[in-house]
C-alpha cells in the first residue's frame, strides 16, 4: 500500500477542528481527462497521449470552509513516451497517482488553501535520466484573492520526504463568460525552484525560475452537474542552465499541449 494513504487521515483531524455543516451534503467530481502530454512544471513526464481519471469528494463545514480528498491517475496510451522524463513501457498502466487532501477557508477576501500531495510513480528505478525516483510527498499552501476581472494566486509548496525541497509558483487567471453555457479563459503561470526540488523534478541542482506557462480554456456547461472542458497550453524552461541540462538530455524545453475532458458532478 502506497505510504501516501495513511497520510489522507490528516483530512479527519482537521475536520476534527471544525463542524460539519450538518445542511450541506458531501459531494464529488468525476472527471476523464485526454492529454497529448503529461506535463509537470515545465517537463513532460510523457511526451505522447495518456488518459488522465481523477476522483475529488469534498464536504463543506459550518466555517464556510470546504474539506476535499482526491486521486489522479495518469494513463499512458503507448509503451513510447518519447523525449520525456518518465521511462517507457508502461502502456494502458498508471504511471503515476497523485493522492491529496486539503482544507479551504476565505478569511479577509484572501482564498486560502493547505494541504498534502503525494505522488507515487510505478516504476520508481526505471528513470532514464535520473537515480531512484520513488514515493514523495508535499506540503502545500494555496492564496488566491481576486483583483477586479482577474484572480491571482501565490503558492509554496514543501516537499517533506525525498526532495526536502521548495517550489513556488505564482498564477492569474481571467476568466470570459459568454453565456449560461459556456466560459473561456487565459492563465499564465511561473515556477521557482531550490536546488533540491529542481535536482528530483529536472536531475539537475540549479536554482532560479524554473518554468513559464501558459494556457487557454474552455468550459461548456452541458447540465447543472456534467461539463465538457478543454485547454491549450504552452510552456518553457527559463533558468538557462536548466534549459541547457534539457539540451543534453534531449528533452525540449518548449512544450505545447492540448487536454479535452468530461466532468460529472454527484
Amino acid at each position: 500500500m502506497p505510504r501516501c494513504i495513511p497520510c489522507l487521515f490528516v483530512l479527519p483531524l482537521v475536520g476534527s477542528c471544525q463542524v460539519l455543516d450538518e445542511e450541506s451534503q458531501p459531494g464529488a467530481d468525476l472527471d476523464l481527462v485526454f492529454s497529448t502530454q503529461h506535463h509537470f512544471r515545465g517537463i513532460p513526464n510523457n511526451e505522447e497521449e495518456v488518459l488522465q481519471p481523477a476522483v475529488t469528494g469534498f464536504v463543506d463545514t459550518t466555517r464556510n470552509g470546504t474539506i476535499e480528498v482526491g486521486v489522479e491517475g495518469n494513463v499512458d496510451l503507448s509503451d513510447n513516451n518519447g523525449d520525456a522524463w518518465f521511462p517507457d513501457d508502461q502502456a494502458w498502466d498508471f504511471s503515476l497517482l497523485t493522492f491529496h487532501g486539503s482544507y479551504t477557508e476565505t478569511v479577509e477576501g484572501f482564498d486560502l488553501t493547505g494541504g498534502l500531495v503525494s505522488y507515487v510513480p510505478s516504476e520508481r528505478d526505471e528513470f532514464p535520466f535520473a537515480d531512484e525516483r520513488g514515493e514523495t510527498r508535499e506540503l502545500f499552501l494555496l492564496i488566491g484573492r481576486p483583483f477586479g476581472d482577474y484572480y491571482s494566486t501565490v503558492s509554496i509548496h514543501r516537499d517533506i520526504d525525498e526532495a526536502r525541497g521548495w517550489y513556488l509558483n505564482g498564477a492569474i487567471v481571467r476568466e470570459f463568460p459568454v453565456d449560461e453555457a459556456w466560459t473561456f479563459g487565459l492563465q499564465g503561470s511561473m515556477g521557482y525552484s531550490d536546488d533540491d526540488q529542481a535536482e528530483w523534478d529536472y536531475g539537475i541542482e540549479e536554482r532560479g525560475v524554473s518554468d513559464l506557462r501558459g494556457t487557454a480554456t474552455f468550459t461548456y456547461q452541458v447540465t447543472e452537474s456534467f461539463s465538457i472542458r478543454g485547454s491549450a497550453n504552452a510552456s518553457t524552461i527559463v533558468d538557462d542552465d536548466i534549459a541547457d541540462w534539457f539540451d543534453l538530455i534531449g528533452i525540449d524545453k518548449k512544450n505545447y499541449w492540448a487536454t479535452l475532458g468530461v466532468r460529472w458532478g454527484i
